[in-house]
């Protein structure tokens, strides 16, 4: 009788680390799946805050042109990722360009007017001046090391 306890409790432990290896099996074959899902929705993410960035980029930039020569205003920026500021002038478009892990997003706006703007940013936080000198409507780039207290 002891043997066949003793022959039962093996086959049981046998089973259960068989099951605890298939289910090893399968969640390491789902790691890549999860890994492009959390990678996908960081990339969302950062896309509506890159959005927003623009959507004030661009009102700053409508209201510096209305309110004429002299007028300045200044953005701040928190870039997650790698983004770019063009002016097409034959477009008469402006366009941000966002890339972050592996993805790149365009959000573009077509201006009635010319804009000097060629901004490279990288990772960190920044300050756009939006100036409008004479009608001709500039955007500049500096990069904040302020550090805030919370």
């Amino acid at each position: 009788m002891l043997k066949t306890s003793s022959a039962r409790s093996a086959q049981v432990s046998l089973e259960l680390i068989l099951m605890l290896l298939g289910l090893t099996a399968f969640f390491i074959a789902l790691t890549p799946s999860i890994s492009r899902a959390v990678e996908a929705t960081q990339f969302a993410l950062a896309s509506q805050g890159q959005q927003a960035f623009f959507n004030d980029l661009t009102n700053a930039i409508e209201q510096t042109h209305l309110l004429g020569s002299g007028n300045a205003m200044r953005l701040e920026y928190d870039s997650v990722g790698e983004s770019k500021i063009e002016f097409d002038e034959s477009a008469s478009e402006i366009t941000l360009i966002f890339s972050f892990a592996g993805h790149e997003k365009k959000f573009s706006k077509k201006l009635l007017y010319g804009v000097q703007a060629n901004e490279e940013i990288k990772e960190g936080k920044y300050e756009l001046t939006v100036e409008n000198q004479e009608g001709v409507i500039k955007v500049r780039l500096t990069q904040n090391n302020k550090k805030k207290l919370v």
